[in-house]
């Protein structure tokens, strides 16, 4: 696991791995949608240039297969 993101208060990274990220361009946190699990927040993106910014880190240095997983609600 080189990343995990809740989003559950804030951007930081519950993996260990200290990859914490940074709200950027008017990303926010969300109490309008909360997940089948129970979570209280999430990511919200508007679109445009709004993400969050994880700086570089060694353990993001992939070299081979990986899965990237996450629950999203287009609207």
């Amino acid at each position: 696991l080189i990343g995990l993101w809740s989003f559950e208060g804030n951007t930081n990274d519950s993996s260990g791995n200290d990859n914490h990220g940074e709200l950027q361009n008017g990303a926010s946190l969300s109490d309008e949608v909360a997940d089948a699990l129970g979570a209280g927040q999430s990511l919200a993106l508007a679109g445009g240039e709004q993400h969050v910014l994880v700086p570089h880190h060694s353990s993001l240095d992939v070299t081979e297969a990986i899965t990237i997983t996450a629950w999203v609600k287009p609207e």
